[in-house]
């Protein structure tokens, strides 16, 4: 029993739970999924009173922010409550003056104001650009942390006798007697009234409910950046264009920055606005559009690197105002949505008014659902968003907000040369109250870029220095430095100021045309050669599997290019030394036999994946430039990503991956130190083991935290399937100790790395609980509990996923083509099995790509290419190979299972998130809070926010959120996908502000800002 069920735990319904609370009412909030987990997951936290006309929703604004002004002196939950104020810039003498005069009109509201000339206005926000010509601040602008606001809503909200509930769909409304029945997942809800707070989805719980109201979702975008030094943005600094943003009534989408920085250090860049429904696709050209803002107001942002890209839905109404209210038809029946990107900012003030309609009767009629009258729901959100806005006339702008219409999914290429920033002609409008979801403060608060000269010396160094190399294969950035204003990852090449060894040279991190003073801004980068050309084929990944892959294609006459990382081929199991000469090794044949046809971009990573119409197009880093790339064919060769599970002292310097163990001693020919052991779990110990003795550094010791009595009864199948791989195991593991090196200690795991400024020493202890431990001193710790497929790319493309020893592996038929039609997927991320799977794998998607392309543009028919397509044996050989591989690397995973147990042995100060530095106990703490999904954890504790997005503690995450299985099925961009915490990231890899700006619309004659 329950006197109001509010429907809805977005920080509206929990603001509307708590006022009702206040009142005396018995109140359940019913959330279909967590708390927060929607709108307000994905908002910038803008309290904003700056942006409000004179009229109600002025006068609720500022009720409003003394509301929350109170409760963030009164929570027990603290939520990064800052009164920074807020600073609207203008561009032109007329722009200042219209400012100047909405702002006097404001003072009379109480709304607080200052107009600054140029002068003062650098003292003020120093890092402005020059061509700001004043602006007006306001200091009672603020911002919160948008899911922690809503947490400490919802302890208040509890804390007065609110029940809670999770997981609870809605599905329907009965009358019984005099009280109203909902329908749900999980039973039937008795109740007097209902609140529906479901934000952009309010329309159809509404319609569920045999009610009605008009509200529709518009599309947002936030750009988030790296952390930047403390006081680089020092307010809310918004152009003044994005007032008449907020009250235009336009469909078309639409763009103004509004920069601020947060209390981690980042950088929140927002924001876009459209009306195109629940299109889920990332709209780049707007994000170019974005990006060129930002720059124009704030240019020293131009080479911070943006990590994330945001989007989210806000509820818009017609003219802009939030509903509030009874519904017409419905007895009982409340609506409270609708604030579109005010919702955080309105909310306390708002759930007074909609407690006042509910418990008294009293309806504000500025607010009232059924102001909007016989307006049919059925115009659909375009035509409702083109009714006239409540406004009186008075613009800012000198050019109209609204830029070219768009519908259905945008088309966007690269800026070229000759297409220079217009100065006044700008992207006009834009909201930037709510998209994205940036959590913004556990962990280290206000950290700059690492310093200069990070990564772990050669040998002999004796120690590592202060920084050092964690993975050192391109996915931890734990050796991110700072230089001339760039930020670099030190382990993608020899010496970033250095010229590149390669033709195409550079990578995310040497950015060296940055590094030599020559940043271009995006109005001088050359043109993209030859933007509409199409490739047969690209293959991400030139390890073993990718060459195959790209080998096979272009012997059948397929137009094949070929990327990776790194300066030279061969991937982390070929990698070859850095420095310029013949491939080496037991691959150097296959490296060297790449066929000429083959266009090879090294030192480039693919950063956006998406399908343009008939083929794909990949926007891939190279020389610090975005390029664009386009092909029939998608192969992924991404290799595997390395599992360390944490433990005490797990982030001192000198603690590094076994594979980067490995990729140090392949690229330099030398250990990273002398004193160096291994840990963990898997085959990968006993081959850099071995690589280190042949070095002449032998390991003190290597840990293998599997009994050998395990090891033995469950490998008894596999070897009986492949012996070749378990007498290769055997050679690897006793082969050292006939040169002198120690043998291998099963059953034993790290306990605890012990040092200061670096490592000095490590404990170990046996996994049979019988307490037994033992200490070694060390400089380098190499540790490695588990390989798991990289599916990053393969889940932003929409690939289906299969359950795989501790994460998804990508799901692929018998010619290696995954569930998205034209991508296909060898190696490593579709089961981790070593070279040979990889090299059986990608013969056969060579080959069948090399058989159609032969099918639709004509294959050669005489030669190798001709017999190779007509020969079905040949074909059926292959595959069947490859599925046989496949079941080794499903055995692999049953031999070495990832062991999630160490979640009880750490402690709470024990670090999950290497990036953040967030803390065992504030993720645990975020479970009890009810954070059972690794997003909801990521969005609770920074877990995951940081340089690497997860790469490193995605899998942490996994087990944090006891997800001890792979889910499979279709993965969508919105979704986490398995285990790992890995979400479909929009950008794979970070990128420079000032080449993100560099995406455009395509066919437009104009960038996307222009109007």
């Amino acid at each position: 029993m329950t006197d109001v069920a509010v429907i809805g735990g977005g920080i509206i319904g929990l603001a509307t739970a708590r006022a009702l609370c206040l009142r005396g009412a018995r109140v359940t909030v019913l959330e279909r999924g967590m708390v927060a987990s929607g709108t307000s997951s994905r908002g910038e936290g803008n309290m904003l009173v700056s942006d409000k006309e004179l009229g109600p929703e002025a006068a609720l604004a500022l009720r409003s922010l003394e509301l929350w002004r109170r409760f963030a002196g009164t929570s027990s939950v603290p939520f990064e409550y800052e009164e920074k104020g807020g600073l609207v810039a203008a561009r032109t003498e007329r722009q200042l003056s219209l400012l100047a005069e909405q702002s006097r009109r404001q003072q009379q509201l109480g709304i607080a104001s200052t107009v600054l000339g140029q002068p003062d206005l650098r003292d003020v926000e120093p890092s402005l650009s020059g061509e700001v010509l004043g602006a007006v601040r306001y200091p009672q602008d603020a911002q919160v942390m948008p899911i922690h606001a809503a947490m400490a809503l919802a302890v208040a909200a509890r804390e007065l006798g609110a029940t809670i509930r999770t997981g609870v769909t809605v599905r329907g409304l009965d009358q019984r007697g005099e009280r109203l029945v909902l329908r749900t997942s999980t039973g039937a809800v008795e109740t007097d009234r209902v609140v529906n707070a479901a934000g952009p989805w309010a329309g159809d719980v509404a319609a569920s409910l045999g009610g009605r109201v008009e509200v529709f979702p518009r599309r947002g975008l936030l750009l988030v950046t790296e952390r930047v030094p403390a006081g680089t943005v020092r307010h809310k600094v918004y152009d003044g264009r994005y007032i008449e943003a907020v009250g235009s009534d336009e469909a078309a989408a639409q763009v103004a920055p509004v920069i601020e920085s947060t209390q981690s250090g980042t950088i929140l860049i927002g924001s876009t606005r459209e009306a195109v429904g629940w299109d889920r696709q990332v709209p780049w050209d707007l994000a170019g559009a974005l990006a060129r803002e930002a720059m124009s107001l704030v240019p020293v942002l131009a080479n911070r690197l943006v990590i994330r890209v945001y989007q989210g839905f806000r509820p818009a109404t017609p003219d802009h105002l939030p509903l509030i209210g009874p519904d017409r038809a419905v007895d009982g029946l409340f609506h409270h949505t609708g604030h579109e990107g005010a919702g955080i900012g309105l909310a306390l003030g708002s759930a007074e008014v909609l407690a006042d309609a509910v418990m008294d009767g009293r309806v504000d009629p500025a607010f009232d659902p059924g102001r909007l009258g016989a307006r049919s729901s059925a115009e659909g959100p375009e035509a409702i968003a083109s009714h006239p806005a409540v406004s009186d006339g008075h613009a800012v702008s000198d050019r109209p907000a609204a830029m070219a219409g768009r519908t259905g999914a945008p088309v966007y290429r690269l800026r070229g040369e000759g297409r220079g920033r217009d100065g006044e002609g700008r992207s006009p409008g834009g909201e930037g109250r709510s998209p994205g979801g940036e959590g913004r403060s556990p962990g280290a608060e206000g950290r700059s870029p690492r310093d200069e000269g990070q990564g772990l010396g050669a040998e002999g160094s004796g120690s590592p220095p202060a920084g050092q190399l964690f993975c050192a294969i391109g996915h931890c950035f734990s050796c991110v430095a700072e230089r001339r204003g760039t930020t670099v990852r030190t382990c993608l090449g020899t010496d970033p100021t250095a010229k590149p060894e390669s033709a195409v040279g550079g990578h995310v991190g040497g950015l060296p045309a940055a590094e030599r003073g020559e940043v271009h801004p995006p109005d001088r980068h050359p043109p993209i050669a030859e933007p509409t050309r199409i490739r047969g084929c690209l293959v991400i990944g030139a390890g073993p599997g990718g060459v195959t892959a790209a080998t096979w294609a272009a012997r059948s006459g397929v137009d094949v290019v070929l990327i990776d990382r790194y300066p030279r081929p061969g991937g982390q199991i070929a990698r070859q030394p850095n420095t310029p000469g013949p491939a080496v090794g037991p691959y150097a044949r296959m490296l060297e036999g790449l066929p000429g046809e083959v266009e090879r971009w090294y030192s480039a990573e693919v950063t956006i994946l998406r399908r343009d119409g008939g083929a794909w197009q990949a926007m891939i880093l190279r020389e610090g430039h975005l390029t664009e790339l386009r092909a029939h064919s998608i192969v992924l060769a991404t290799g595997a990503r390395e599992v360390v599970t944490p433990f005490p002292g797990w982030t001192l310097p000198g603690v590094m991956t076994v594979g980067g163990v490995q990729a140090q001693l392949k690229r330099t020919g030398s250990a990273p130190a002398r004193r160096i052991g291994l840990a963990g779990s898997g085959p990968l110990l006993l081959a850099v083991a071995a690589a280190l003795t042949d070095a002449g550094t032998a390991p003190l010791a290597v840990a293998e935290q599997q009994p050998l009595t395990g090891l033995a009864v469950r490998g008894a199948t596999t070897g009986a399937a492949f012996p070749s791989k378990v007498a290769a195991f055997g050679r690897l593991a006793l082969g050292g100790v006939t040169s002198g090196a120690r043998p291998p200690r099963f059953g034993w795991r790290v306990a605890e790395a012990v040092g200061g400024s670096r490592l000095r020493a490590v404990v170990l202890e046996k996994t049979d609980g019988s307490g037994k431990r033992t200490s070694l001193a060390l400089d380098v710790l190499g540790i490695s509990h588990a390989l798991i497929p990289d599916v990053a790319l393969a889940i932003a493309v929409g690939c289906d996923t299969r359950p795989s020893n501790g994460g998804p592996a990508i799901r692929v038929d018998s010619n290696q083509e995954t569930s998205t039609a034209g991508v296909f997927a060898i190696g490593e991320v579709t089961g981790v099995g070593g070279a040979d799977k990889a090299v059986a794998e990608g013969y056969v998607a060579g080959m069948v790509i090399g058989m159609r392309v032969g099918d639709g543009a004509g294959l050669p028919d005489q030669g190798e290419a001709g017999l190779f397509a007509v020969e079905a044996s040949v074909r059926d050989q292959a595959i069947a190979e490859a599925v046989r591989w496949r079941s080794f690397a499903d055995r692999l995973g049953r031999l070495y299972p990832v062991d999630h147990s160490w979640v009880d042995r750490a402690s709470d100060d024990t670090v999950v998130c290497r990036c953040e530095e967030v803390p065992l106990g504030a993720v645990r703490d975020a479970r009890e809070r009810g954070a059972t999904t690794p997003r909801a954890i990521k969005g609770l504790t920074r877990c995951g926010m940081g340089y690497c997005q997860g790469a490193v503690c995605g899998p942490v995450l996994g087990s944090l959120a006891g997800h001890a299985t792979a889910a499979s099925g279709p993965a969508r961009p919105e979704q986490v996908s398995g285990p790992t915490g890995l979400e479909a990231k929009p950008l794979a890899v970070p990128v420079p502000l000032e080449q993100l700006a560099r995406l455009e619309a395509a066919g437009t004659g104009q960038h996307a800002g222009d109007a």
